[in-house]
């Protein structure tokens, strides 16, 4: 019982230290063109959807292609078409967002809901912490899920944003999920904004790790990952 307590006690202080206290600020309820219900949270000046996008329509009612296996997704690739899939191609998994390529996201149709945008890297860096491989143990902890992080490095979530490890889907199909949380960006090479990675002919995306870690650097366009938007 007493070691219980000890350890229930340094869980406690290790909370308090890295300001470990789930979020319990306001929610603002909304809907995207689909009809799907998402919150959204202020984040500092900004306000950001809790939930990763979960559309299948663009803003102006025309369908996206759902991609039901690694065959299809690796189809769209090749034919440089708008595709969104779910999380390991499991519809069982619907409620971690879906998963789009970046013909989807850079589409001029819209992808995001009325009065949201897509967020650009520099969007990302107000506010969610784009440090590179910092290693410091609360830098992007507040904005990670409370479950579903691998070697038990779930986050606390207080800042809200609640960034959940659906991973990514390369070009060819294939899931590496658990580990990592990536997000698309309205930011490509072709701007020059960025200076990293800038030789590489690709779309660029944040990247949540499990070891509490952050960056942005690009991939190619027909890979997939999720979206989150952000408040016009």
């Amino acid at each position: 019982m007493k070691r219980f307590l000890y350890n229930l006690n340094l869980l406690v202080l290790i909370a308090v230290a890295t300001g470990c206290s789930p979020y319990s600020g306001k929610y603002n309820d909304n809907v995207d063109q689909d009809g799907n219900p998402f919150r959204s949270v202020m984040i500092g000046e900004q306000e950001w959807m809790e939930t990763n996008l979960q559309t299948s329509h663009f803003r102006n009612g025309d369908e996206i292609t759902q991609a039901q296996n690694a065959k299809e997704w690796y189809a769209a690739y090749v034919k440089k078409i708008p595709v969104w899939c779910w999380v390991d191609f499991n519809k069982q998994k619907e409620s971690k967002g879906k998963i789009y390529n970046y013909y989807a996201v850079a589409d001029p149709r819209g992808l995001a809901p009325v009065g949201w945008k897509i967020p650009t890297v520099k969007d990302y860096q107000i506010n969610i912490s784009t440090r590179y491989w910092s290693g410091d143990y609360s830098g992007i902890q507040e904005h990670k899920s409370t479950e579903g992080w691998i070697w038990s490095c779930n986050g606390s979530n207080s800042s809200g944003f609640n960034a959940f490890p659906c991973g990514f889907c390369t070009k060819a199909g294939k899931f590496q999920i658990d580990q990592c949380a990536f997000f698309w960006t309205a930011s490509s090479t072709v701007n020059k904004d960025y200076p990293k990675a800038s030789k590489s002919p690709d779309a660029y995306y944040i990247e949540m790790h499990s070891c509490d870690c952050s960056d942005y650097s690009t991939a190619p366009k027909g890979e997939g990952m999720s979206v989150r938007c952000l408040k016009n």
